[in-house]
């Protein structure tokens, strides 16, 4: 992340130095909680340490703090395969995945579904918080044991138990 010039030299760092208004602030961590403290930043920054920081330290300190991919962020895995069982009340489906092999005594794998991002055969977005038309029973039971195929897009958590629970945050009907 290059440095820029600000004010009466001042260096800053885009998204790290100074906020949208060009007021001298950067991230800090207050109660594990990121928030702003532009007063006790500046000191710090330029006053505290003898004379403040160089714009290598700026940029280490931004870079650790601005990573893409920090303590709270999921990567979600794709997955096409067939749904083999699906509750629109419990929201939750029975889903093998194309290309696992499962042995004789290995039961279903179970996934919450998040109703409120999913997209139809034709590709139409549907983000109301019905349940994909795919994965849905008929008008009397809220239970499907259709098989149809989907592509589903999977975030892992672990609970620290033996099976981690699976949540599809996106649904797209292939048939």
């Amino acid at each position: 992340m290059p440095a820029v010039d600000g004010p009466a030299g001042v260096v800053a760092v885009p998204g790290c130095g100074r906020d949208e208004c060009g007021r001298r602030v950067d991230i800090d961590l207050v109660d594990g909680v990121e928030a702003f403290d532009a007063r006790r930043i500046w000191w710090f920054l330029y006053d505290g340490i003898d004379g403040g920081l160089t714009t290598e330290d700026l940029l280490a300190a931004c870079a650790a703090t601005l990573s893409p991919a920090g303590p709270y962020t999921a990567k979600a895995e794709t997955l096409t395969g067939t749904v083999t069982w699906s509750n629109q009340q419990t929201q939750l489906i029975a889903f093998d995945a194309d290309g696992v092999k499962r042995g004789r005594l290995d039961g279903d794998t179970f996934y919450s579904v998040i109703p409120d991002n999913w997209q139809n055969p034709a590709g139409t977005y549907h983000g109301t918080g019905e349940y994909p038309t795919c994965l849905a029973g008929e008008k009397d039971s809220p239970v499907s044991m259709d098989r149809h195929r989907v592509r589903i897009e999977v975030v892992h958590r672990d609970t620290g138990g033996r099976q981690p629970q699976h949540i599809a945050v996106h649904v797209h009907c292939l048939d």
